[in-house]
């Protein structure tokens, strides 16, 4: 989850060790080396806004510049195979989409969308149910009390989700009086066993975390 990297120089002199950069980054591409310097890019999990950091080293300096997300005049995504090119893909895939962001910003303000992303970084692939696409996942940081719940309507293309902050469950994309039934059980299911086996693993500090996940997603 909390990754980071250092840069280290071998010479006759022995080896250098510059500060650590990049916590949280993964996946690391795009190298670019000269004589002046090496760049390359890192992917992010966390926050959800940054898009990408451009790293640079010259021998002497780490310099990272942020690359927000930008989903200005994006297109929302549609349904039916524009929903089932996701299947078997894991949610993480489907948020670096910037068209199935829109989508989701349809139900969710950016804060609530930020959880929902962080609360899926730990994923089951999508698959398909009773005419939905649904994924569940939660953070591995508070895999107490940080789980998320997602699915879209493959004939509408409509998105559902809900977030489990703490005890309570928060419904997106319909009041969890009008959420289909079919989806309304699966969470409520997946809900109550993912509770019992944060009690199970993390005990008298289930509460602590909980805590701490209220105050980020509320």
């Amino acid at each position: 989850c909390c990754r980071s990297y250092q840069f280290l120089i071998l010479n006759e002199n022995g080896v250098s060790h510059f500060d650590d950069f990049g916590e949280h980054g993964f996946g690391a591409k795009e190298f670019e080396v000269n004589e002046d310097q090496i760049s390359f890019r890192l992917e992010r999990d966390y926050p959800p806004s940054i898009d990408y950091w451009l790293i640079t080293f010259d021998g002497t300096t780490v310099e990272t510049k942020v690359i927000y997300e930008d989903d200005t005049g994006l297109e929302i995504a549609g349904h039916g195979a524009d929903v089932m090119r996701w299947l078997d893909a894991n949610p993480q895939t489907l948020w670096h989409d910037g068209t199935e962001r829109n989508r989701f910003r349809k139900i969710m303000d950016e804060g609530a969308l930020g959880c929902l992303r962080t609360s899926t970084t730990n994923s089951v692939a999508f698959s398909l149910s009773n005419g939905f696409l649904v994924s569940d996942g939660f953070w591995p940081r508070q895999g107490g009390s940080r789980h998320g719940y997602i699915a879209i309507e493959v004939e509408t293309g409509r998105p559902f989700a809900a977030l489990m902050w703490g005890d309570d469950i928060h419904y997106f994309g319909a009041n969890s009086e009008d959420f289909p039934a079919t989806l309304e059980n699966w969470i409520k299911q997946g809900v109550g066993g993912r509770r019992a086996r944060g009690r199970e693993i993390f005990g008298n500090r289930l509460s602590e975390i909980e805590s701490d996940y209220a105050d980020f997603c509320s």
